[in-house]
């Protein structure tokens, strides 16, 4: 843990020439990090879909028993036991889960996109109910009812949003903003160029040092500083 957390450190000061795919550190997580043991991937997301999506808490082949802080994750065809401890955190549309072996392992932090698909989808799923209530307008909502596809809309509402920043710039504004990106990642897209253009003409009326403005260039695909 120690070593990686040297590596990422150097990393997030190299950014790619595609501005999109963000810094050194990011890539390194996104496409490059080794690959997770798969009991850790299954044990996090059978502990946070027993949490968030009870329907996608089972599995044919693993069996996962006791409090968070006291797994036991059992394969079925061999009935062999890993003892485990997960502890989820969740933050807006993002969720993360601290696994570890017990009795003294290292944690392992895990975002969502870590987790096996059928969890991952059914939390990302149920994360999302409450939350577009949020972001989305009314009319937005109610055209996600009537069958429209998200992902647009989800770029839709990401554009006016940013265009709403040169008169809001508040932290809730902002928040709103960085969620509705973290929402489209976990759609698969990327940022528009219509929000990308938007948020430049703001940043750049209003201050382009502005810390909290600086950093949200970051992830909407800007080097800042």
């Amino acid at each position: 843990a120690a070593l990686e957390d040297g590596l990422t450190t150097r990393l997030a000061a190299a950014e790619s020439n595609a501005r999109t795919l963000g810094s050194g550190r990011e890539i390194y997580f996104q496409r490059a990090r080794p690959h997770l043991d798969p009991p850790l991937r299954i044990a996090a997301g059978l502990a946070a879909a027993r949490a968030l999506a009870p329907a996608a808490a089972a599995s044919p082949a693993w069996e996962l028993s006791g409090p968070d802080g006291d797994l036991t994750l059992t394969d079925r065809r061999t009935g062999r036991g890993i003892r485990l401890a997960v502890a989820l955190e969740r933050e807006g549309l993002e969720l993360r889960a601290t696994v570890r072996a017990l009795p003294d392992g290292a944690g392992i932090v895990l975002a969502l996109t870590d987790l096996p698909e059928r969890q991952r989808s059914a939390i990302a799923g149920a994360i999302r109910g409450g939350e577009l209530r949020r972001l989305l307008t009314v009319e937005e909502h109610a055209r996600l009812e009537q069958g429209e596809e998200l992902r647009p809309l989800v770029r839709q509402a990401l554009t006016r949003r940013v265009q709403g920043l040169a008169e809001d710039r508040s932290p809730a504004a902002l928040a709103a903003v960085t969620e509705l990106l973290v929402l489209l990642d976990q759609l698969g897209q990327a940022v528009p160029f219509d929000a990308q253009t938007a948020f430049y003409r703001v940043w750049q009326a209003h201050g382009a040092d502005e810390g909290a403005m600086a950093r949200l260039a970051h992830r909407m695909g800007f080097v800042a500083g």
